[in-house]
């Protein structure tokens, strides 16, 4: 009966394919924007700004800025060094002249983000690295918890 409608009412066969096409077209758009989605509505490109503003920061040893993007873990073990006062010179003088490439951004379980980036410093050495960010709810938006090199 339903079918017969919709056979009716579209115009027969290429209408109803036209209908399904659309249909189908829809919910490909909606499952692949909930793809790119984290977490509390945070996408990847969220995640990409986080990871330059702290590339950035290192770079200029801005501690205050570091301190803005991190949080967890690595807010715990780095504490005593971001409250030092040597730290920033330290922090400018190794990535002052570094380059930064984000190389993957991948969705992770935990309604995370991992992205690995390598690190080239200014003797040539790259570094791969792997940072995971979490949307804290206290600060209403992504963290980088945890870092770790690959």
């Amino acid at each position: 009966m339903l079918l017969s409608f919709i056979w009716r009412e579209s115009g027969g066969f290429f209408g109803v394919m036209i209908v399904l096409k659309v249909r189908i077209g829809l919910f490909i758009f909606m499952l692949s924007f909930a793809t790119i989605c984290v977490g509390g509505g945070y996408t990847k490109n969220d995640a990409r700004n986080v990871v330059n503003q702290y590339f950035a920061a290192l770079s200029q040893g801005d501690i205050l800025a570091i301190k803005d993007v991190i949080g967890g873990k690595i807010l715990q073990k780095r504490r005593r060094l971001l409250d030092n006062p040597t730290y920033p010179a330290f922090l400018s003088k190794i990535y002052q002249s570094a380059s930064f490439e984000i190389v993957s951004i991948e969705l992770t379980a935990s309604k995370g983000v991992k992205v690995t980036a390598k690190i080239t410093l200014n003797n040539n050495e790259s570094m791969p690295v792997e940072l995971l960010l979490q949307a804290d709810p206290r600060v209403n938006r992504l963290l980088i918890v945890d870092e770790r090199e690959i």
